[in-house]
């Protein structure tokens, strides 16, 4: 539906590999449905907010600059 906040958790350098763990607070609609489209699990109408927390990685001294996703966690996984 819509993040709410996108703000950076936690920084760290390491060598030359950069880390930035961001959380995310989003209202979503959880649904799982079948290949006919039938509803599995989960509830179309319901909004719920979540917070994820994606972790990414870069090398400071590459020429490329993407990040890359390394892990993404609930903080109840942590």
């Amino acid at each position: 539906m819509s993040i709410k906040s996108a703000q950076i958790d936690e920084v760290s350098v390491e060598g030359n590999t950069a880390t930035v763990t961001v959380e995310f607070i989003s209202d979503q609609i959880k649904v799982v449905r079948d290949s006919e489209e039938n509803m599995v699990d989960g509830d179309p109408v319901t909004i719920e907010c979540l917070t994820d927390l994606w972790t990414f990685n870069r090398d400071v001294s590459s020429t490329n600059p993407n990040w890359i996703l390394t892990r993404t966690e609930t903080p109840a996984d942590s």
